[in-house]
């Protein structure tokens, strides 16, 4: 069974998530090595004009964009007020403040 073709969001995610793993901005020809040229810049540009990546202002290189920055923030604040209390506490490192400390 072939498999169905990604949708402009996955390859979104995979551009920005291979941007984020390398903590770089990145250029359109980086993110061909695994996909077809056309697709990335197609990709590239639609997100881009809808300011979900951004492109610095003196090279070809694209990163995080206001509108990507802003939903992140969205998703944080969220998850803070509709997960569950500890598990959110526990998700940043903080360790439940009723447990027993010491406890063997």
């Amino acid at each position: 069974m072939a498999s169905e073709p990604e949708s402009i969001a996955v390859k979104t995610l995979l551009f920005v998530d291979l941007s984020l793993r390398q903590d770089r901005y990145m250029r359109r020809s980086e993110a061909a090595s695994w996909r077809p040229k056309q697709t990335i810049h197609r990709t590239v540009s639609q997100q881009e004009e809808h300011r979900f990546l951004a492109r610095e202002p003196r090279y070809k290189r694209f990163g995080i964009g206001p509108r990507l920055a802003k939903t992140a923030d969205q998703v944080l604040g969220w998850c803070v007020r509709h997960a569950p209390r500890q598990a959110s506490l526990a998700r940043v490192g903080v360790k439940d403040a009723f447990s027993k400390v010491g406890a063997p």
